[in-house]
């Protein structure tokens, strides 16, 4: 566990009960499944995964090699799939919120000293309904993508916007700002996330790192924990 999660417990007693839970869970999960999803999140998943399987197996005769790269690595590099235009003008609109207290908050401040005005990350409220173009996102080829994947229908489960910033080494060498360090999200791992950039994104602005479910288990026998 992130030894900042545990000083918070330790100064929050009303935390403590969330936190030791929080941690028991998610070792469990470790140990029977080789990744920090939890082991409640892991159970819930085990049977739908299955039923997953099953339908995919019966309804596509032929398996999409993206789809198939997916299932086999646990992550997959979809490049470019929408028009220029409609990022072009979700990104305009986003810049035009997110910095606005109105629209947007600031997260990941718990585990920063509370006397430090200084935001690293900020996320939109309901950006889905300030933004309705970004409905557009979900067309055919994402559609037909996650249908296969899924073996029948799917559902979109929710829409997050958020802009992150750096972190200078004063901060992010003693707390854990915005799940900068390598994690597992807390999620049934029937689930699937799409990030999409809405500017372009090279090595030297921190792109998003990934490990390969084969990896994760390496890591987590190895006791690389987030």
């Amino acid at each position: 566990m992130i030894p900042s999660r545990i000083k918070q417990g330790l100064k929050n007693p009303k935390d403590a009960f969330f936190v030791i839970g929080e941690s028991t869970d998610r070792h469990f999960g470790q140990m029977v499944f080789k990744n920090s999803a939890g082991f409640k999140n892991n159970l819930r998943s085990v049977t739908k995964n299955s039923q997953i399987k099953k339908n995919r197996k019966q309804k596509f005769s032929h398996i999409d090699p993206q789809v198939q790269n997916l299932l086999n690595n646990g992550y997959l590099s979809m490049g470019t799939p929408f028009e220029p235009s409609l990022i072009e003008k979700i990104s305009k609109k986003f810049n035009e919120l997110i910095e606005n207290d109105e629209f947007s908050f600031p997260r990941g401040q718990s585990f920063i000293k509370k006397d430090d005005p200084r935001i690293f990350s900020r996320q939109m409220y309901e950006g889905h309904k300030n933004i309705p173009d970004s409905i557009l996102l979900l067309n055919d080829e994402i559609s037909k993508f996650l249908t296969q994947y899924y073996g029948g229908n799917f559902k979109v489960e929710e829409l997050e916007y958020w802009r992150n910033y750096h972190v200078p080494k004063d901060v992010y060498k003693n707390s854990e700002v915005f799940s900068n360090r390598w994690h597992c999200d807390k999620r049934p791992t029937t689930s699937v996330k799409l990030f999409i950039y809405l500017t372009d994104v090279t090595e030297n602005d921190g792109p998003f790192h990934c490990q390969s479910n084969q990896r994760t288990q390496e890591l987590i026998k190895m006791g690389l924990l987030e």
